[in-house]
């Protein structure tokens, strides 16, 4: 699979990062460099709730009427349509939701940085972070499929939600 983020962090770089030479990378070596960074970034995602390019979103309304949306940063509301039908509260840590239709299941939203200039710095570092030790530890099988805990220290001041 290729490096779905590819306009954000590069292949290249993070074969930099790990100190390989590119001449000598094969493509299965490149795939699963590419491997590694799209689990990386979708791992550190789901935990910090930044989403490093724009994507469209569902979020479900609970019995309430409401929806808590951490992920940031939210560039629209794509459904629905009417702005009447929901209204919009920022906290400080997510937005909430609120339907005035009761039929309204979900809200889509498009979430994530536009610009891959904006994206914080310490998200990069720690999706080459997570490949170096996913890579260099695939022989005895240590911590790959973990976030290392090198990582949770780089992103932990950017996380959207406490746990």
């Amino acid at each position: 699979m290729a490096n779905k983020y590819s306009t954000v962090i590069s292949t290249n770089d993070v074969i930099t990062y790990l100190r390989i030479d590119a001449v000598e990378c094969d493509s299965s070596v490149i795939t699963e460099i590419e491997n590694m960074i799209n689990s990386a970034v979708s791992m550190l995602q789901d935990y910090t709730g930044h989403y490093i390019q724009a994507e469209e979103k569902s979020f479900i309304f609970n019995q309430s009427g409401e929806a808590r949306v951490y992920a940031y940063p939210i560039n629209s509301v794509t459904a629905p349509a009417d702005p009447n039908d929901y209204t919009s509260t920022l906290k400080s840590l997510y937005t909430n939701y609120c339907a005035f239709d009761a039929d309204l299941e979900t809200i889509d939203l498009n979430v994530g940085y536009v610009n891959p200039d904006d994206v914080p710095s310490e998200f990069i570092l720690a999706v080459k972070e997570c490949v170096r030790v996913w890579y260099y530890n695939t022989e005895d099988n240590t911590g790959v499929g973990l976030l290392p805990q090198t990582t949770y220290g780089m992103v932990n001041n950017i996380k959207r939600f406490i746990f």
